[in-house]
């Protein structure tokens, strides 16, 4: 009887005697500790402390500490328990979501930039806007507002950070038929694109692939640079007659383009210039081309290094619902078509044939707001003064010498 109490006691001693912990025990305490000491020092290190709001810093605080929290009541209780890891592995995962989120979305805002940059497109930050409002219409340029990130975000972003986001993606410029299929494939990321600008060596069979890439894009602008003349071709102006949303064209080293224009239907374009080299020469029939539908729909034109010649700029009087005229680089020194334009605001030619006498037979109408002239011939400074002196003073009027 008695061997039995004293073995029950013996069993009940036991029982009650501390626990000695094992290998594994103090690998998770070691474990615990060292994920607190990183937490801090990531938090530290990154910033969280000083860009964010107070709530969001004691959270990040609590979560940091959390694995060492667990690892002390893990010592006092002399117990491990399968539930302290569940919470302190639960605690780490919203750490890393916390930590990770922000980066992952700004990762995501600048997924169709990376996409562009790597295909060799060139990416724009701003866009050309005319107020047709104002008096004397212009071009100015508005340039997107940077996305501001902390300097936490940025250290995780890497290249990345370099790289705009979609809100700030104004223009994109392709010079090939991959950077066409690669902008295509990201068009619909982009919500305030607002040009599209197409150079060289681009195919028929990729414009006709990407019909539908202007409609898409929503842009209001579109710039060719074709140095080698491929913009001389009848499949780019197909291919912008299906953008709805274009009202800004320009061409530059396309010596046939306001041909092409002219026969275009191209539904709501109101701004267009159009450039060639100065030394090349062209074949264009100014009569046809001012007397066609798309240029009496135009609110400005822009002619550089036509050199327009006087008979030619006189057909330039049916467009009356021009706003804005340049001729630059051109022959024009006879300005009577001036007179039959009402809504001409803005009026800027810069002539090679100018003289005296031209000058001050110009009488500039009382709609013209803005007038630069520019001349290479022999003009006396006499002239310019006396013609200054009448213009009616409500025109901002500049004459020099080009």
């Amino acid at each position: 009887m008695s061997s039995a109490i004293n073995s029950k006691e013996n069993d009940r001693s036991e029982s009650t005697a501390p626990k000695r912990f094992g290998k594994t025990f103090w690998l998770i305490i070691c474990f615990s500790v060292l994920l607190a000491i990183g937490f801090v020092c990531f938090i530290r290190y990154f910033g969280w402390l000083q860009s964010v709001n107070i709530w969001t810093q004691v959270g990040v605080v609590m979560i940091a500490l959390l694995p060492l929290i667990v690892a002390g009541l893990v010592i006092v209780r002399k117990r491990f328990k399968l539930s302290s890891m569940f919470i302190a592995f639960t605690m780490f995962a919203l750490f890393m979501g916390l930590t990770m989120g922000p980066v992952y979305k700004a990762r995501q805002a600048r997924m169709p930039a990376k996409v562009l940059k790597d295909s060799g497109a060139e990416l724009l930050d701003y866009s050309i806007a005319v107020d047709f409002d104002r008096n004397a219409p212009e071009l100015s340029i508005i340039r997107a507002p940077k996305a501001k990130l902390q300097g936490w975000v940025v250290r995780l972003l890497g290249d990345y950070a370099q790289l705009p986001t979609n809100e700030n993606i104004c223009g994109v410029m392709v010079a090939d038929d991959h950077q066409l299929d690669e902008f295509a494939r990201v068009v619909d990321r982009l919500p305030n694109l607002l040009g599209v600008r197409l150079s060289t060596d681009l195919s028929d069979a990729a414009l006709r692939r990407n019909v539908d890439l202007l409609n898409s894009s929503g842009a209001d602008s579109f710039v060719l640079i074709a140095p080698h003349g491929v913009g001389d071709r009848p499949a780019i102006f197909d291919w912008l007659e299906n953008g709805d949303s274009i009202t800004n064209v320009a061409f530059a080293y396309c010596a046939q383009a306001p041909t092409l224009f002219s026969a275009s239907e191209i539904p709501n374009v109101e701004i267009a210039s159009f450039q060639v080299n100065a030394a090349r020469k062209t074949n264009v029939d100014w009569e046809s081309v001012f007397k066609s539908a798309a240029m009496k729909k135009l609110k400005m034109l822009t002619l550089n290094c036509f050199k327009l010649q006087n008979a030619e700029a006189q057909h330039l009087s049916g467009l009356k619902n021009l706003k804005s005229l340049g001729l630059h680089w051109s022959s024009v020194s006879d300005f009577r078509f001036v007179e039959e334009m009402p809504n001409l605001a803005r009026l800027e030619i810069w002539s090679n044939t100018l003289t005296d006498a031209e000058l001050l037979a110009f009488e500039v109408p009382e709609n013209v707001r803005v007038l630069n002239l520019r001349y290479t011939s022999a003009v006396s400074e006499e002239a310019v003064e006396r013609f200054k002196e009448s213009v009616h003073v409500e025109c901002e009027v500049s004459v020099q010498d080009w």
